[in-house]
């Protein structure tokens, strides 16, 4: 994966869905197709695997706030923005238990301008809504 390009656009046709039940093609067969580029994050296929319609991430140290960067497996899937989409998760394990460690949703142009919502730990078990503009993070709830 260039760290320099953008996703590719996306599948043809109007719905997208990954229930990781089978291997749907993409990266590590999650039906996920590029890793959202960053300045030194990384592909790591081995801490990715999918089992029993769940897709399990081994996550490592790096993040995507403010200039870092360095989140490895940012995984993506290209969407049209110039049309209305809907995007769902369910999250069925929240083994989170230090802080910084979180997952969800994740909506990006790229690693300095998103919205993200997600279940994660800061003292202790929260949901964080959250968006970047020009690596400026701001945190608009905490709950």
């Amino acid at each position: 994966m260039s760290t320099n390009e953008p996703p590719p656009p996306p599948p043809p046709g109007g719905t997208t869905t990954l229930d990781f039940n089978a291997a749907a093609g993409g990266l590590a067969g999650t039906g996920f197709t590029n890793v959202l580029p960053t300045t030194s994050g990384k592909y790591l296929a081995g801490n990715i695997a999918l089992a029993n319609g769940r897709l399990n991430l081994k996550s490592t140290a790096g993040d995507l706030w403010g200039t870092r960067n360095n989140q490895d497996n940012a995984l993506s899937l290209g969407l049209d923005a110039s049309k209305d989409f809907r995007v769902e998760t369910r999250m069925t394990n929240f083994p989170f238990n230090a802080n910084w460690q979180n997952a969800g949703l994740f909506v990006a142009l790229n690693q300095d301008t998103y919205v993200k919502l997600v279940a994660g730990y800061s003292g202790q078990r929260m949901l964080q809504f959250g968006t970047e503009s020009g690596a400026v993070f701001s945190q608009k709830a905490f709950a």
